[in-house]
């Protein structure tokens, strides 16, 4: 009895974990796809993420997009990240 109630609250607690760590937040953004224009993009802060360093970009200061020949647009919150990426 004693060890079927232990499984049971370590089991509860496992998946209460599981389930808080997922993000329900709006969706991070790392790559646009079909920028056939091939022009910059405005970016919303706290939405798109550095497709290197996986952080928000958080202000338009040394940020740097790369716009592949698909028109895949790549977004990183400074330009080292972008030859790091290179």
């Amino acid at each position: 009895m004693m060890k079927s109630l232990i499984s049971l609250i370590v089991f509860a607690c496992i998946a209460f974990t599981l389930i808080s760590a997922v993000d329900m937040g709006e969706q991070k953004i790392y790559v646009v796809k079909g920028n056939q224009a091939k022009e910059p993009l405005e970016i919303v802060f706290n939405r798109y993420f550095c497709s290197q360093d996986r952080v928000a970009i958080t202000e338009y200061f040394n940020t740097a997009q790369a716009i592949r020949p698909n028109g895949d647009t790549y977004f990183f919150n400074d330009i080292g990240s972008l030859f790091l990426w290179l």
